[in-house]
């Protein structure tokens, strides 16, 4: 796909070792370096699917800490080899291996992309109970990996605590006081001795065992410890026996899963750069790119990676469409103003999407390039006798020569190198036959001719980065649609020229060419106001939906908080109601007619309820409705006129008028509200809707006792039902119920059916008796 000059040229490798920066394992930093661009639509889908499964995983899990991998390359190159024998440490870096794979198996499990390749493998348990049973977690071989390592150890140990014992009784003898260099216990060829002044050691006797540095001490094994040295040394030489025999053993187990354990490291480096690209999107607040076959560029506030490596933040982004309607982007404007910042960039990113990574951007698309050529920096040789133009030229002769479609072109400093009349000319030529080849091309140029083929030639456009009017330092920001001039005088007074030369610089410009820059100067200042017009139209739209945002709000809240207050008003005239009927019902002696006009006034006020509900439904859809809602005029108002009352959002009807305040009928209840609250209602807009009317029942005045003894427990749940409801119309608070004692199934029965009915707070059982307690 692209040459591995243009890989270097646009910086392919740097990035990738910023990549690796973020890998734990030395085999996951090595497939990062081994990322090439792919010209595979499928795989390169492949891999951003799984940069983006990436970044959720490590979004929910964390990363996962790989970095005590290490390299396992060597040690399976030793494993391969079938006369070595693995050391305890060894084991250790091997067990680490197989855990990572395990976890790793077993929590990628939810991950289909990721968790694919796991699923395939071996499980990692059986090999991890292996070593389990010959090392512990401190990479110490276990004494109940092999029964005599035990015994050994333990006579071992007997043996040195005799030995040290019979040593330290000699330092304390006779031979102390003269003969004994220091008072210690070492060991020297793997026996215990101590030390001895040189010109004493016949007096001290025993076995010499080597000399200090200075010769002045010799370390002497005494006679009467040779025997208890020599279980010591037995002991030590039948221990490394044994635990050789349990290395060469299971260095020839997991020597049998060598190919699973080549898997393991291969997929582990493969997670590892996975996670890698997914830790390094969320530090460079990166996308994931979509890439797909036909279309063009579109990339939003896309950064360079390398810049946003070094300059974080400060890093100036780029938006730019290239492909619809402009397939050729002529880059202009002064030196060091970001021009060649752009083409590196917008290639870098292709690079970097067809590699699977994701890039440094807000939104970024691409197509499926077969190529990337580009023609950047100065390619002079001496060695091979070209000048800059002849490097220039060459280049492009092969890029043409090896052009397959798709392709994207970068070609810097177009025309440069040369006479600009004739360097003009050739890179209009070029420009021509690259756009009758069909590719997506940037490029930039400080020649006049090329800015003005690019303004009046169909598929090409004029892009331009500037400079800040203030400092007169390069922006870095790239413009649609207007060419940049070089400013190579400005520029040049800023770093001190003299004034003499740049007014003879001045006049030696063609008047045509100071035209046609003063020309795109004005153009560049009136897209910058136009530009700067739509910003400030967009800022006014934004404001204007969040201000309608938040009226709508607060009308909504209002809306709600008028309700609540309607809400209760009702219940308070509700409890009023009710309370005048109960003192209307108390002076009743007949208990019967007290029930009945008490069954009476809760219905009458249920129905008033319900009405003021739907009265307030109605208004409710009246003022959301175009043009609705009451009068405005409050005057002339008069005894019998329909009002709304703008405080109850209620209609009601005027019975007098006392005067700032008049008397209100509303819904069968009179209130007092002033004037500059009432509405005049036009008498068409009043509709009268029948109040409810509820018709007298006999209803018999309701025991608090009800007795249930000797019957069905169907027959009795079905009594205490209807029993409940008499007794809720006629108010009763706690009622009894009668069931005896029995075998209790009544009492079990009725205390279920209690527990769940609308009717009953409570009950408790009362010898034969049920006490229940009634809701309010």
């Amino acid at each position: 796909m692209t040459t591995p000059d243009v890989l270097d040229a646009l910086g392919f490798p740097r990035v990738l070792e910023v990549v690796q920066r973020f890998a734990g394992s030395e085999a996951g930093k090595r497939r990062l370096a081994d990322l090439r661009p792919s010209l595979d639509a499928e795989e390169v889908a492949r891999r951003l699917d799984r940069v983006r499964e990436a970044r959720r995983m490590l979004a929910e899990s964390g990363r996962r800490p790989l970095a005590s991998l290490g390299d396992p390359g060597p040690l399976l190159a030793r494993l391969e080899d079938p006369r070595s024998v693995l050391e305890p440490a060894e084991f250790v870096q091997l067990r680490d291996l197989l855990r990572l794979a395990l976890e790793l198996k077993q929590d990628s499990s939810g991950w289909p992309l990721l968790g694919a390749e796991w699923a395939e493998l071996p499980d990692p348990a059986p090999a991890l109970a292996e070593i389990g049973r010959v090392l512990d977690e401190e990479g110490q071989i276990r004494e109940d990996a092999d029964p005599e390592l035990a015994r050994v150890r333990s006579r071992g140990a007997r043996a040195k605590k005799k030995l040290v014992q019979q040593l330290e009784k000699m330092l304390a003898g006779p031979l102390a006081r003269f003969a004994i260099a220091e008072p210690f216990v070492t060991q020297r060829n793997e026996r215990f001795v101590v030390p001895v002044r040189v010109e004493h050691r016949r007096e001290a006797g025993g076995l010499i065992h080597g000399t200090s540095s200075s010769g002045a001490t010799v370390f002497v094994e005494p006679l009467e410890a040779v025997d208890a040295n020599n279980e010591w040394i037995y002991c030590l030489q039948r221990e490394k026996e044994i635990v050789h025999r349990l290395l060469v053993r299971l260095t020839a187990q997991l020597r049998q899963n060598l190919p699973a354990l080549g898997d393991y490291c291969r997929a582990l480096a493969r997670f590892d750069a996975w996670q890698s690209q997914a830790a390094f999107a969320e530090a460079f607040s990166c996308t994931v790119p979509s890439v797909e076959p036909g279309g063009g560029i579109q990339l939003a506030e896309a950064r360079h990676p390398l810049l946003a490596d070094r300059l974080g933040e400060r890093t100036v982004p780029l938006t730019l469409r290239l492909g619809d309607p402009a397939s050729a982007l002529i880059v202009s404007g002064p030196n060091a103003g970001g021009k060649t910042v752009c083409l590196k960039t917008v290639g870098l990113l292709v690079l970097m999407a067809q590699s699977g990574l994701p890039v440094p951007a807000r939104e970024a698309r691409f197509p499926l390039f077969r190529q990337v050529l580009a023609d950047i920096g100065d390619r002079q040789s001496i060695a091979a006798d070209l000048s800059t133009f002849s490097a220039h030229v060459l280049r492009i002769r092969d890029m043409l020569a090896d052009l397959t479609p798709p392709s994207l072109v970068l070609l810097d400093e177009l025309g440069t190198g040369t006479d600009p009349a004739y360097g003009a000319a050739l890179g209009i030529a070029i420009l021509e036959q690259f756009q009758r080849e069909g590719v997506l091309l940037i490029a930039t140029t400080h020649h006049l001719a090329i800015k003005q083929y690019a303004e009046g030639t169909p598929g090409a456009a004029n892009a331009s980065v500037g400079l800040d009017p203030e400092t007169l330092r390069p922006d870095y920001r790239l413009r649609f649609g207007v060419s940049g001039e070089s400013s190579a005088l400005e520029i040049a007074r800023q770093l001190g020229l003299p004034s003499a030369v740049l007014d003879s610089a001045r006049r030696r410009l063609d008047s045509r060419q100071l035209e046609v820059e003063a020309f795109l100067e004005r153009l560049r200042t009136e897209q910058a106001a136009l530009q700067e017009a739509q910003r400030e139209a967009e800022r006014t739209r934004q404001d204007l939906v969040q201000t309608r945002a938040r009226l709508e709000e607060e009308a909504r809240r209002g809306e709600e908080q008028r309700r609540k207050e309607a809400e209760k008003s009702l219940a308070r005239w509700q409890r009023e109601f009710l309370r005048q009927a109960e003192r209307f019902v108390k002076g009743s002696e007949d208990r019967a007619e007290a029930a009945r006009l008490r069954s009476q006034a809760r219905a009458r006020a249920e129905a008033l309820k319900e009405a003021f509900r739907r009265e307030m439904a109605v208004e409710r859809s009246d003022q959301k409705a175009p043009g609705a809602g009451p009068a405005a005029d409050s005057g002339g108002l008069a005894p019998g006129d329909p009002v709304y009352d703008e405080f109850f959002r209620k209609r009601g009807r005027v019975v007098e008028i006392q005067g700032e305040a008049a008397t209100v009928d509303i819904d069968g209840k009179r209130v007092t509200s002033p004037l500059e609250r009432l509405r005049k209602l036009e008498r068409k807009e009043v509709v009268r809707r029948p109040s409810p009317q509820v018709s007298l029942t006999v209803v018999e005045d309701t025991d608090p006792e009800l007795n249930l003894i000797g019957q069905r427990v169907e027959e009795a749940l079905e009594k205490a039902d209807k029993y409940l409801d008499r007794a809720m119309v006629s108010q009763l608070r706690q009622v009894r119920i009668i069931h005896g004692f029995g075998k209790g199934r009544l009492k079990k029965a009725l205390g279920q059916f209690l527990a769940t009915h609308p009717h009953v707070s409570g009950s408790r059982v009362e010898g034969g008796s049920t006490v229940v307690d009634l809701r309010e």
